[in-house]
């Protein structure tokens, strides 16, 4: 009789030696996790891995784009590591920008992308001043609302000076669309630069709502569970389904209780899937084959 992770083969005549010797397995596999753990997992009851956001692969892109490094964008697309424009004319305008020297190009250069994003902006928002037009066309059908000034700080000689568009875009690398944001918010009357909305709106149709969550969780709750004598003393509030179930036949009844009810509250099946991870763990028992699956995300 062998026995390892993925298969057991039994003999009719060894049943029951088998399964003592399965429950002591997992017993003392259970113990030597509890002791690893025991301090960490005080109080709960049920053990689930950390989150770690620093090292999502979205959240990594964010801090490597912040800080001009290279980094690749969602659609694969591959972006340069972004470098401070010394030796070359930033503009040709009356305000002279090609004369910053080297030296307070690359200070500021450095500065502006050792800030994380917020802190960025930030940074834009207090080097931009509104000011009101001089000008206006008298036969123009729009007249321009506001005027922009824009500023940047000389290290070596400790002073404020005044540079065109051209040349703060170039100084710190940026593109016009992330300095006509700041702009937009400046006219709307925002005393200080907004925190940003990327992935907070709220236009989401396939969102599930709190009455469907209620009635998958309610349907689930309707199916027999037991606990089992393997964590039992461990986990005390695990759950366990029947191994005659899985998640086909459990949307299939749930369809059909919808259906009962009249109700148009019925999700998709993978949405299914993702309450019963999150509910219950499904065991699998048989006489010939002890297999125990600890399904979570």
């Amino acid at each position: 009789t062998g026995l390892n992770s993925n298969e057991t083969v039994v003999d009719e005549n060894n049943i029951h030696a088998l399964i003592d010797e399965t429950e002591t397995l997992i017993a003392s596999l259970n113990n030597s996790d509890n002791d690893k753990h025991e301090t960490e997992n005080c109080g709960k009851t049920a053990r689930k891995r950390k989150r770690d956001p620093d090292n999502w692969v979205r959240n990594k892109r964010k801090s490597a784009r912040a800080s001009g490094e290279t980094y690749t964008n969602a659609s694969g697309k591959v972006f340069p590591k972004k470098t401070c424009p010394k030796s070359e004319p930033l503009c040709k305008c009356k305000f002279k920008c090609s004369e910053i020297s080297d030296s307070d190009r690359e200070t500021i250069f450095n500065s502006f992308y050792g800030l994380n994003s917020e802190g960025q902006s930030s940074y834009l928002y207090g080097n931009i001043h509104p000011v009101t037009p001089k000008l206006q066309c008298i036969g123009a059908e729009k007249h321009r609302e506001l005027s922009y000034e824009y500023r940047v700080s000389i290290p070596s000689k400790r002073i404020r000076r005044r540079v065109c568009k051209a040349a703060f875009l170039t100084l710190h690398q940026i593109s016009r669309g992330r300095l006509t944001c700041i702009q937009m918010q400046m006219k709307s009357g925002s005393s200080s630069v907004l925190q940003s909305q990327v992935g907070k709106h709220h236009t989401r149709p396939s969102r599930i709502t709190e009455e469907q969550f209620e009635g998958v969780k309610e349907h689930i709750g309707m199916f027999p569970v037991e606990k089992s004598h393997y964590s039992r003393q461990s986990n005390p509030n695990r759950l366990y389904l029947s191994s005659t179930l899985n998640i086909s036949i459990m949307y299939r009844a749930y369809k059909e209780w919808c259906n009962e009810k009249k109700e148009n509250t019925c999700i998709r099946k993978k949405n299914i899937a993702l309450f019963l991870t999150k509910i219950l763990t499904m065991v699998l028992v048989r006489q010939d084959l002890i297999l125990v699956r600890h399904v979570t995300i």
